[in-house]
């Protein structure tokens, strides 16, 4: 399911993107939505949670930070640091110089995609390899994934591993700024089944393929966090105002019994919308301005020519046999405006 913005061609004609077409069918709010990918090894199985034009809060831990979109209206976050930790349940843990290793350092920092349309982590090869020196994975060209070696996978269990992603808008940005995304080993423990196309004469029958979901990015084009990082982190995108926000994510055995939905209103300040309006001005509120302005002119200029126009002799004192006439005071017509007040029969007072 496409939940982009951009209208899409498969004809010759441009058709609205699916969010476009709910808001402007009144189905939802907003150009926005809540989304986790949820995650099997959790409790019973957690399922995903996508709510469009919102989002639920009882699967996030909520925090204030907030990242741009892109130019391109992307989701596109810097990871300045990748880290995995082990605290072993039993016997030795991993031959790291500390607690954890360092797989992504904050000299590497680099703008990657959160995009739910791959299963995979996209990093740069030189990561990729700090990941198969850390963890002891291969790579394994036939399939072109990470495979587990014989026995590799229980140890890493007995390691109790926890992989933190540190991200923030800008590689620069201040650590106050950052959020700090964990995962366990178990997000990153995939199987491989028939039908994958890679698996040489596998039948529905064949014993599953433990895999680690990395590739190798061929360029910084193609950074991208994918669904193996939205189990464990849940993604709130406002196309309106430009932002998302990326969450740890929270797993409760009644997710989908126990919601807890909030809208996200339109930005559209002349709709009634209760967001910031840092956008530009839309083409009415630009028209509505212009006329504004040009009938206040005409107005001031009417006023001006009224008031500077000679007026008749009883408007001024006048001289009648030694006696004077009291000055009426000289009142602008703009100013009986101003203070007018309704009278009877002028309808409601409160407008």
């Amino acid at each position: 399911m496409g939940l982009g913005i951009k209208p899409t061609n498969f004809t010759s004609e441009n058709k609205p993107s699916l969010l476009s077409s709910l808001v402007s069918a009144k189905k939802i709010p907003s150009l926005s939505y809540g989304y986790t990918a949820g995650a099997s090894y959790r409790l019973k199985s957690v399922p995903c949670s996508l709510t469009l034009g919102g989002y639920d809060t009882r699967r996030f831990v909520p925090h204030n930070i907030s990242f741009l979109l892109d130019p391109d209206q992307r989701p596109v976050t810097s990871v300045n640091k990748i880290s995995v930790s082990s605290s072993p349940s039993s016997g030795s843990g991993p031959d790291w110089p500390s607690g954890n290793y360092e797989l992504l350092s904050a000299s590497e920092a680099a703008l990657m995609t959160i995009d739910s349309s791959t299963p995979y982590l996209w990093l740069p090869e030189s990561v990729c390899l700090k990941f198969e020196k850390a963890l002891g994975i291969v790579y394994d060209n036939h399939l072109q994934l990470y495979v587990y070696p014989n026995g590799t996978a229980n140890n890493l269990q007995n390691w109790n591993l926890t992989f933190t992603f540190a991200l923030a808008d800008y590689p620069q940005s201040p650590i106050s700024k950052q959020v700090n995304i964990t995962l366990p080993l178990d997000a990153f423990n995939l199987q491989l089944s028939y039908p994958f196309p890679l698996l040489t004469n596998a039948t529905n029958q064949s014993p599953l393929v433990n895999y680690f979901p990395l590739r190798k990015a061929a360029n910084n084009t193609q950074y991208t966090l994918g669904r193996v990082f939205l189990q464990e982190a849940y993604l709130k995108l406002d196309y309106e105002r430009n932002n998302f926000s990326v969450y740890q994510a929270v797993f409760n055995a009644d997710a989908l019994s126990n919601l807890n939905i909030v809208s996200i209103p339109s930005n559209d300040t002349q709709a009634g919308g209760s967001g910031h309006s840092g956008g530009s001005l839309g083409t009415g509120a630009i028209a509505g301005i212009a006329v504004g302005g040009a009938v206040l002119l005409l107005i001031a200029s009417v006023g001006i020519w009224l008031w500077l126009r000679p007026h008749p002799p009883s408007e001024e004192s006048i001289s009648t046999g030694g006696e004077e006439k009291k000055k009426k005071p000289r009142t602008s017509w703009i100013a009986g405006i101003i203070n007018w007040k309704p009278q009877k029969g002028d309808g409601p007072a409160e407008l």
